[in-house]
């Protein structure tokens, strides 16, 4: 990844706007003022083909000078003050920004105002556990770029992929969506196996009209469920069980 050298000079950031600057440089999700509305990008749902479908409502091309400019032309950031309204000034100096892919929603919360939390449209996607894995898996495979790629391939069987991924990397799709106390932090939830009508009723709520091209793709022709036998298919029922309770997924 490209490393900026200006970063190190910055060391007045506290913790958390510092990581919002450096995770900048690979930001992909989005925020609309113009319409009101948080997406929130949870990992291979269909997120970068929604990000593509929004960014025209908002400012063109954005770059990643644009915007780390918008935080340093912060009058609190040059003085020296960085608190949550620092943080807020970036979110309002252009119709649209773009910050950390898949952020959270309670990493964002904690960033961003109470108003702006509480008035705009906040949404995202989950997808089946099991098929959600699957994709994952291929698009490591598949991608040299990818900071788990070498790892992946190293696996050579997608059940030593499955047997790491429970021990070592569980993310839960819930974590993006829920606080920590199990709070619903958004205000819609869709579906990756109902994409485009879940994605229709989004337009509808903040006033759009667009459709989904489809992005970052996996290659993969088989069905999900002809990966799994009978370990890696129950592994993926205990440690998901929260997902596949909460969004009421089965095998």
């Amino acid at each position: 990844m490209y490393e900026d050298k200006s970063l190190y000079q910055f060391t007045y950031f506290n913790s958390r706007l510092y990581l919002l600057y450096v995770n900048i440089l690979i930001c992909i999700m989005v925020i609309s003022h113009k319409h009101k509305f948080i997406f929130i990008h949870n990992y291979k749902v269909a997120g970068t083909s929604i990000t593509k479908s929004l960014s025209p409502y908002g400012i063109k091309n954005p770059t990643n000078s644009h915007i780390l400019n918008s935080i340093l032309g912060s009058p609190l950031v040059n003085n020296f003050e960085v608190t949550r309204r620092g943080v807020d000034i970036l979110l309002n100096k252009s119709p649209i920004e773009r910050i950390p892919s898949h952020i959270t929603a309670q990493q964002l919360s904690e960033i961003t105002s109470q108003e702006k939390w509480d008035t705009y449209f906040k949404f995202g996607f989950v997808r089946n556990p099991w098929d959600w894995q699957v994709s994952l898996y291929h698009y490591a495979l598949q991608s040299p770029e990818h900071h788990q790629y070498n790892l992946t391939n190293s696996f050579n069987l997608f059940s030593r992929y499955i047997e790491w991924r429970v021990r070592e990397d569980k993310v839960l799709q819930k974590s993006f969506f829920y606080s920590k106390t199990s709070r619903k932090l958004v205000d819609f939830i869709g579906k990756m196996e109902n994409i485009s009508t879940d994605f229709q009723k989004v337009c509808a709520k903040i006033g759009i009209e667009s459709h989904l091209p489809h992005s970052n793709k996996s290659k993969r022709k088989r069905n999900y469920r002809e990966y799994y036998n009978e370990h890696t298919k129950e592994l993926i029922e205990k440690h998901f069980k929260e997902d596949i309770d909460q969004f009421d997924y089965t095998f």
